[in-house]
């Protein structure tokens, strides 16, 4: 069973977080990955197109196929998914065939045609899928069970192999990037991050490790990095932290 379930983006900043996770937290988690399409810009960095993540796959493959692994593929971000439904059916197929244990998740009122191909991927197997279901105004949690049950008896699959996500919806989130400071900001940030007594030490993770690092510069004449870079190392510590608080909590008895 697995211990923590994140949730991320498909884009670098939290791909990368992922790959530098130590082994013990990778085989304690289950990431549920929101697929999205790569954003490609120009000089000015304005968006001229969006692309395939063909990449992906590769990615997976090369760091996910470890023994006991699983993780969750959510395409209900993905731009023009009922044009790219065979993109994801050979997405998913091929990353099985290579040991990568990949749910897709499915939710009420999600593309049909998307729905329509993971009830043909799955007839007849006992692959596992993931159902999401949302606190919305039509019910919430309240109606969720019926949702449920609707969606496993269209799909045909049985409850041993359904894995549910409770969507609480989006959380206010503090952002402290000033735009006005530019990237040496975190510098400063990794300072006093840093110096203060909450945090982990440089041999808790690959992201408190690079802080640490980042610590050492001179505002004024290293080179920071960039925000990509910042979100890597925050979410590999978020990662590692969730998932060392959740081993050594004592389970709710109900």
């Amino acid at each position: 069973m697995k211990n923590y379930f994140p949730v991320l983006v498909s884009r670098k900043g939290e791909t990368v977080a992922l790959q530098h996770l130590q082994q013990n937290d990778k085989d304690d988690i289950s990431p549920i990955v929101q697929v999205v399409m790569k954003e490609v810009r120009n000089e000015d960095r304005e968006i001229i197109r969006h692309d395939l993540p063909n990449d992906l796959e590769d990615y997976f493959t090369k760091h996910w196929g470890f023994f006991g692994n699983q993780v969750m593929f959510d395409f209900s971000l993905f731009k023009e998914l009922e044009s790219h439904t065979e993109w994801v059916k050979k997405f998913l197929t091929n990353l099985l065939a290579v040991g990568v244990n990949s749910l897709p998740v499915v939710q009420s009122g999600g593309d049909k045609k998307y729905f329509d191909m993971i009830k043909d991927l799955i007839k007849g197997s006992e692959r596992k899928i993931c159902i999401r279901t949302s606190n919305n105004s039509t019910g919430g949690f309240l109606s969720c069970k019926k949702t449920i049950n609707n969606l496993m008896s269209e799909l045909k699959i049985k409850p041993h192999n359904v894995s549910l996500l409770f969507d609480m919806g989006q959380i206010d989130k503090t952002n402290y990037n000033d735009k006005k400071l530019g990237h040496g900001q975190y510098i400063t940030h990794a300072k006093s991050l840093v110096a203060s007594k909450d945090f982990s030490g440089e041999g808790f993770c690959w992201g408190d490790a690079k802080f640490y690092e980042l610590s050492r510069k001179d505002e004024e004449k290293d080179k920071p990095g960039n925000s990509t870079n910042w979100v890597q190392y925050s979410q590999n510590h978020h990662i590692a932290l969730l998932n060392s608080l959740l081993k050594v909590s004592t389970p709710l008895d109900f």
